[in-house]
């Protein structure tokens, strides 16, 4: 069991900390390529020659959306890993969801699975939608369809600005969580620690006939 747990535990982590680089990775190349191109590069696009709105943040735009979905393919491989491995080690006990840190990246963790699932399922596809109509429209010239789409897409942005956010502060306590539960179970599964229900022996021997004789 405890080989089991080392496995399992080791999915688990190396996952969490996976997923977090690729999230906080994402957030950088957002951060730094939008300023990029619109206050040094300037770019002109030659297959948008029509669009007359910012070719620096169509440009931007191209660049993070491949980005972004790098990062999403990888939270999905990394949230099948977290939660299978976190599903295993509840079925076979292998570690203690009544104590905090368990307790901690239990709820982490189905928290995290309710943000990423609005990502994929709800909001990421509307803005998909958006996203690509912007392109097309931008790409034929046609600058007013392209603004209207370019503009519905930025309303959704402060909330998926959010919810990444939200995600990496779930990955984070998940990581931290799943450090903690395993150090203090590690601790208390030392050899020779004694626990509450350990029975102690020396209290319970017999006193000596010999001694009690003498009495």
């Amino acid at each position: 069991m405890a080989a089991l747990r080392r496995v399992l535990e080791t999915l688990h982590t190396v996952a969490l900390g996976v997923w977090l680089g690729a999230l906080v990775m994402g957030g950088v190349v957002a951060a730094v390529v939008f300023p990029l191109m619109r206050g040094t590069l300037h770019p002109t696009l030659p297959g948008f020659a029509g669009y007359e709105g910012s070719h620096a943040d169509l440009a931007a735009g191209m660049i993070a959306a491949r980005v972004f979905l790098v990062v999403d393919v990888i939270q999905f491989a990394c949230a099948i890993i977290v939660g299978g491995t976190l599903l295993a080690m509840v079925a076979t006990r292998t570690f203690r969801v009544s104590r905090v840190g368990g307790a901690v990246r239990v709820a982490a963790v189905v928290l995290l699975f309710v943000v990423i699932g609005s990502q994929f399922f709800l909001l990421g596809p509307r803005m998909n939608h958006h996203l690509r109509a912007y392109w097309d429209a931008a790409a034929a010239g046609d600058t007013p369809t392209a603004e209207q789409h370019r503009e519905a897409f930025a309303k959704d942005h402060p909330t998926a600005t959010r919810l990444m956010g939200l995600s990496v502060l779930l990955v984070g306590s998940a990581l931290v969580a799943g450090v903690w539960s395993i150090a203090g179970d590690g601790a208390q599964d030392q050899p020779g620690r004694q626990t509450p229900t350990q029975p102690r022996h020396d209290a319970e021997l017999e006193e000596p006939r010999l001694v009690r004789g003498r009495r």
